[in-house]
């Protein structure tokens, strides 16, 4: 999680900026739901965003942004939102996201119950 600090990548993606649209490239088909979303609010924050096609050959980045690569994933179930049950949850994401890119962005998703 090296670069996305400096880069500010969850400020774009919470704030469009008043600036012209960024710029999707590359397909979404295959994309989830989150991923999509997550895409559209960088485009519309007015970021490049290179969708990396999935491959046989291993594990890949799901996206390049601004020309940095990144792993998006999204956390589900968590089932303890103490403090030590959301720890594990972003631990076993993260481990999830090895070998894909050194720059990982963690998402949870709120269950309506």
């Amino acid at each position: 999680m090296s670069g996305m600090a400096g880069k500010n990548i969850g400020n774009a993606a919470q704030k469009p900026s008043a600036s012209a649209p960024g710029k999707l490239i590359g397909s979404v088909d295959g994309l989830t739901a989150a991923e999509q979303s997550f895409a559209g609010k960088l485009v519309a924050g007015g970021r490049t965003v290179q969708v990396t096609p999935s491959s046989n050959a291993g594990r890949a980045a799901g996206f390049l942004i601004e020309g940095t690569t990144y792993e998006l994933k999204t956390m589900t179930g968590v089932v303890s939102q103490t403090s030590d049950g959301l720890s594990k949850a972003i631990s076993s994401t993260a481990m999830d996201a090895r070998g894909q890119s050194p720059d990982i962005i963690l998402t949870h998703e709120i269950s309506q119950a």
